[in-house]
């Protein structure tokens, strides 16, 4: 079971290692931390070695945020998380307005549905995210979602954005795979599934990483708020602090060279 059921107030300076919880095919908000978080603050958490398994709203830090949480200088590391629902995230399934600023999420996720992304399933009524990477990869078995047009909001950042949040300074890197219907492949997007319009209003300064397998959210249109990063470029420190403004009392800069991207200290 989750380690919390509500949370309203502040939380800091937690690790959580090695950690499992496993639901049936109906069991919903599934976590390994919060299940509902509500204006409250959450800063300087560190997960590692998360598997969760449930239906709708499955997620590491909190299943769904009902109103204006702050989660700030959180990294999660090696998440395995599965979900048949919607709202299904390596950090936090459902979004209520509020801030995510310097985050990290890496690990596995597998989907069949809508609605599901690395950091956000679902950001809703406003909010700001900044400064976040996921390196998340994605796995949609198949569809089990109808109706079929509206299946395909998945993303390695969030799922899909709905009443114009700001989402800021971001980088997807991880890889997408997908499943064959009929003759051509469902691949989840690298870094959001929801409509152009909505990236329009809503991204600034973000990007997707070319080496990553996945639908690209880039178009001619968006190209001015959510761009292609290539290796050169997330392989060095100017891109984190000039480009992404990346704050090194916060991030540490020099596993770049190695991992391609920085860590939380």
């Amino acid at each position: 079971m989750s380690l919390f059921t509500s949370v309203t107030g502040t939380i800091e300076n937690v690790n959580i290692k090695n950690f499992t919880n496993i639901g049936t095919a109906t069991t919903d908000d599934v976590t390994a931390f919060i299940k509902l978080t509500n204006g409250a603050t959450l800063r300087n958490l560190k997960f590692e070695n998360i598997t969760l398994e449930g239906r709708h709203r499955v997620a590491v830090v909190s299943s769904f945020d009902n109103a204006n949480s702050i989660f700030e200088n959180i990294s999660v590391k090696n998440a395995n998380v599965k979900g048949s629902g919607v709202y299904v995230s390596t950090f936090i399934g459902r979004k209520y307005g509020g801030t995510i600023k310097n985050v990290l999420v890496e690990g596995n996720m597998e989907i069949t549905t809508t609605e599901n992304g690395g950091i956000v399933g679902a950001f809703q009524k406003g909010g700001t995210m900044e400064n976040v990477i996921s390196k998340v990869n994605i796995h949609k078995t198949e569809n089990t979602y109808k109706p079929v047009e509206n299946s395909e909001f998945n993303g390695g950042i969030v799922g899909n954005i709905y009443d114009k949040p700001i989402i800021k300074n971001a980088i997807a890197l991880g890889d997408m795979e997908g499943f064959m219907s009929g003759e051509i492949e469902k691949v989840p997007y690298k870094v959001t599934g929801a409509a152009i319009a909505n990236i329009i209003a809503s991204m600034e300064n973000c990007y997707e990483y070319a080496g990553a397998h996945g639908s690209s959210s880039v178009t001619e249109e968006t190209e001015s708020k959510l761009k292609i990063a290539t290796e050169t470029q997330t392989h060095t420190k100017s891109f984190y602090q000039d480009t992404l403004h990346f704050d090194e009392t916060i991030w540490n800069l020099d596993t770049i060279e190695s991992k391609g991207y920085p860590e939380l200290k």
